[in-house]
């Protein structure tokens, strides 16, 4: 052997003892991408965990199941930012980056963290076509993680040809005998031959490797067909759920589009797909119900069907409602017109908060009186208006027109024998329901029943002249629209 023959060999395993793995830990974290969906992100991070494997740099690699928030493109540039991730990971060394689409191209950017150091950077271009993906992502992710670049044919090509130059008859001294030919030392034999097995355990990794990623693209390619394809029948059942007709079974026809003439499935159409599934655009005809001979079809029953769907069954489906009440009622020998308005809150679908102010008037008659208090024979006659304020929660009942509820109320009567009488106070228990004619839009029906308590009411007079006791009770019944929200 030519003394540069041996120079090279011993450069050889100088540089293979120098590519020792590093004796630690790494996670390779999710991608960030603005504008690619997280299940192609996933992809195109399982095949760069499986890249930095190869690579044998690390004792053990994983993959984070997720992105943490604070890795965003200015976090990669940051050891401080990188640090307590990689520290959460329980690591030494973390490669990550982003991903973003640019036109048919995707555009990487990928960083190599190990030790609280940024050990190197690198941003590339890969068509985004899966076959382009998973041929060419390799070798930037293994300068990356090793800080050579892959060797190119056009270098394998020259290494070759210097090796057949050296080995030829005529070597490079121009005589026939090399004067400083090795080629008996045994120890370099020795040396070659486990290069040789080496280089040939390493081809070996390499083609397993490889078949192991071909592998889980068909898989997920196979997956991802699956998928689209129950979508499309989840989307065909619901469209059918929206017809009241009961129309005759169809028969789908199935057709695989991977197999072959002969039955043999091509392995180029299970490639792995990192784009979503695109449903396919299929035109169907309107499906018609069939009728007896003699019978014609009446339009009309298609809009009952729709209609009777226009007011939903069960609760009151609103976070707030609105109604409108007239009435009368009654407290002793008052008899009153009621109106007024009550808003409710509801706080789930079977309970609400109801607010409400009430006007009770009456067209009052009594004598007036004379200057020692006595009712005198002469009558006057006037308006007279209480207005109670109350507070209350209602129970709400299912049902499918009639929704019923029962509930209770504190009401507050400011003011309620004249200036300066104070407040009255009063209980009231409620019963009612709400007829509902659309989903937002109904009438109420209510009926109260209470009473009111106040120590001014005896300075009140009735009709007869007997003044008014301190506590009655105060039944009342109203109705009117509701709008819910």
């Amino acid at each position: 052997m030519s003394f540069l023959s041996k120079s090279l060999t011993i450069l050889t395993l100088g540089l293979m003892v120098s590519n020792q793995a590093f004796a630690a830990d790494s996670v390779v974290v999710p991608l960030y991408s603005p504008n690619l969906n997280s299940s192609k992100v996933g992809n195109i991070t399982s095949l760069i965990t499986s890249e930095v494997d190869f690579s044998g740099r690390y004792d053990m690699v994983s993959q984070a199941t997720q992105r943490p928030s604070t890795l965003t493109p200015k976090c990669l540039k940051s050891v401080s930012c990188l640090r307590p991730i990689a520290q959460k990971e329980g690591v030494d060394a973390m490669i990550t980056g982003s991903v973003t689409k640019v036109g048919n191209e995707l555009e990487f950017f990928i960083i190599l963290y190990e030790r609280s150091m940024i050990i190197r950077m690198k941003r590339f271009r890969i068509e985004d076509s899966p076959l382009t993906l998973a041929a060419d992502v390799g070798g930037y992710i293994q300068e990356v993680v090793t800080g050579e670049a892959p060797a190119t044919e056009e270098d394998s090509t020259g290494g070759a040809s210097l090796t057949n130059a050296l080995d030829e008859e005529g070597d490079i001294f121009g005589g026939e005998e090399d004067p400083l030919d090795f080629s008996l030392d045994p120890e370099e034999d020795a040396r070659k031959a486990a290069a040789a097995r080496a280089d040939e355990a390493r081809q070996a990794e390499e083609a397993r490797r490889r078949q192991a990623m071909e592998e889980q693209a068909r898989r997920l390619a196979m997956e991802a067909e699956a998928a689209r394809l129950a979508a499309e029948a989840n989307q065909a059942t619901e469209e059918e759920d929206d017809f009241d007709f009961d129309f005759a079974p169809s028969t789908v026809e199935v057709v695989d589009d991977t197999s072959s003439s002969d039955g043999i499935v091509e392995e180029d159409d299970l490639t792995l797909n990192f784009d979503e599934p695109k449903p396919k655009k299929t035109k169907s005809e309107p499906k018609k119900e069939a009728y007896p001979s003699g019978t014609s079809y009446n339009s009309s029953r298609t809009k009952k069907s729709k209609s009777s769907k226009s007011v939903s069954s069960g609760r009151i489906d609103a976070t707030a409602t609105m109604t409108g009440k007239v009435g009368a009622g009654n407290f002793q020998s008052l008899n009153f017109v009621t109106y007024g308005g009550e808003v409710g809150v509801h706080m789930s679908d079977a309970v609400s908060v109801q607010i409400a102010a009430d006007g009770f008037a009456t067209y009052q008659s009594s004598p007036v009186l004379d200057d020692n208090g006595e009712p005198t024979d002469v009558i006057q006659q006037s308006w007279r208006l209480l207005i109670p304020v109350s507070l209350g929660v209602l129970y709400h009942f299912e049902g499918d027109m009639a929704k019923p509820y029962v509930g209770a109320d504190l009401q507050v009567l400011p003011a309620y024998a004249g200036v300066g009488s104070g407040v009255a106070v009063g209980l009231r228990g409620r019963v009612g329901s709400n007829f509902m004619v659309a989903d937002n839009f109904g009438f109420n029906v209510n009926v109260g029943l209470g009473f009111w308590n106040g120590q001014y009411f005896v300075y009140t007079t009735t009709p007869t002249g007997a003044p008014l006791k301190p506590t009655g009770f105060t039944p009342q019944i109203s109705a009117g629209p509701l709008v819910t929200f």
